[in-house]
């Protein structure tokens, strides 16, 4: 038995029926080497795979348990005795030959359901019927499941790997803990505080180092007069997922020819497109910068000796996105004076060193971001998460394309994500299906505005 943190706790206290926090992360495979001899996805061979790799993501076979003292409620971790890797890895379809439309129909009404809180926090789907026999890998996952800090492993960052060569399963030596009478569990609890936590502040750090707070709702934005942006609203239960295929040679040509760094790039292009979304929704844009998170790796000299290194640990950096500048080369100028002090950081870890990472660290890197970002409802959170340039598997198939999925808050109706895989950036935009009907313009925005920098 493990007590959660307070961190843990409150993000179970931010949980609700409408609003889950999981993520996701969408990985487009080769289909072939994944099918048996009948040409039928092998998903018995599948499930071996994933429950062989289970060993190296600690939470994977935990569930969170709530227990009652004589003061108050405790959570902890406990060893799921029934787990059942048939629950945990799913197999579904769309229609022949399907298409970004019928795959995102799907992801939408998968995203939209909640977790199941009396099994362990992760759920994955094989889906076929994609057109150029393909196959989408669907990984959805609580916060909670990666842990946090440098040594964080995600159930997805195990099961991807370097090398085509198939390895045998490792030897699971698993063996469920059985629950602990109800007297030995009040004892381990006892003299243990967990304060509860309804509205917790969020801190973060501005680009000049300075701590900022996030605790207020969606209608702080009506001080002084300016009108609410267009995702300050409350959400409902349904969700709006879009994705956008961005060549990563554009994002290099226009950092090259604007002498600034990548994320520098991807930030000013989400400051375009917003600008023009506004505009769309006859929202002014004149004199107004929208106030943005935006996860940054770090790591010390000694936690990236250390082995398993897997990309550090993440720290919110405050950045005013200027939707009110005019010129584009004027928003971007504005962007990277501010992200320079960031950069100066020697604990900042760069994309060239993110990229060389022998694990495939995005999907732990994005459970962060999204740990982070979950108690965030009054500012936008924007996610760029470094991949890798190299080729991916899972079990000999070739890893494609992969995009990322964030959770949405009442107050925070859109979120902006990228993974970067190969010679494609990835971006993953997420909305209310109600509140954003407009979502799939505002994809198309930043296309153009990514073209625009070049």
């Amino acid at each position: 038995m493990t007590r959660l943190s307070s961190a843990e706790t409150r993000l179970l206290q931010l949980e609700r029926s409408g609003e889950p926090l999981h993520h996701a992360v969408v990985l487009i495979l080769e289909a072939g080497p994944l099918r048996d001899a009948a040409g039928q996805l092998d998903m018995d061979r599948i499930r071996d795979r994933v429950y062989g790799r289970l060993h190296r993501a600690p939470r994977s076979r935990r569930r969170v348990r709530r227990h009652r003292t004589l003061a108050n409620v405790r959570w902890v971790w406990r060893d799921d005795v029934d787990f059942d890797i048939t629950y945990h890895v799913r197999h579904s379809a769309v229609p022949f030959p399907g298409d970004d439309e019928h795959l995102l129909g799907l992801i939408n009404r998968i995203s939209a359901n909640r977790l199941d809180f009396d099994r362990p926090l992760w759920e994955l789907y094989f889906i076929e019927g994609l057109a150029d026999d393909r196959v989408a890998m669907l990984y959805k996952s609580h916060p909670l499941v990666a842990g946090a800090g440098t040594g964080a492993v995600d159930v997805l960052t195990a099961l991807i790997d370097g090398a085509e060569e198939v390895e045998p399963n490792e030897p699971d030596l698993w063996e469920p803990l059985a629950s602990a009478p109800p007297a030995q569990v009040a004892a381990e609890l006892v003299g243990s505080s967990v304060s509860a936590v309804s509205e917790a502040a969020v801190t973060a750090l501005d680009t000049g180092g300075h701590l900022v707070r996030g605790t207020g709702r969606a209608v702080s934005a009506l001080a002084g007069g300016k009108p609410r942006l267009p995702w300050e609203v409350n959400i409902t239960a349904h969700r709006r997922f879009e994705l956008v295929r961005v060549p990563l040679d554009r994002v290099v040509e226009a950092k090259r020819n604007n002498g600034c760094s990548f994320n520098d790039v991807v930030l000013a292009a989400v400051t375009d497109a917003l600008r023009v979304f506004m505009e769309s929704r006859d929202v002014p844009v004149e004199d107004r910068d929208v106030d943005a998170l935006l996860p940054i790796a770090v790591a010390s000299d000694r936690e990236r000796s250390a082995p398993g290194f897997a990309g550090g640990r993440l720290r919110m950096i405050e950045v005013a996105l200027p939707v009110g500048e005019s010129e584009p080369s004027a928003r971007l100028d504005r962007i990277a004076a501010q992200l320079s002090r960031v950069r100066a950081d020697r604990r900042v870890l760069d994309a060239a060193t993110m990229v060389e990472l022998d694990e495939f660290a995005a999907p732990s890197l994005l459970a962060q971001a999204s740990r982070e970002g979950a108690a965030i409802d009054d500012r936008l959170v924007v996610v760029n998460v470094p991949g890798s340039q190299s080729q991916r598997w899972f079990l000999g198939s070739e890893v494609l394309e992969v995009f990322p999925y964030l959770a949405i808050r009442s107050g925070r109706a859109l979120t902006i994500a990228t993974i970067s895989h190969g010679n494609q950036l990835g971006f993953g935009i997420t909305g209310d299906r109600s509140r954003m009907p407009d979502l799939h313009h505002f994809a198309r925005y930043l296309s153009e505005a990514l073209d625009a920098l070049i």
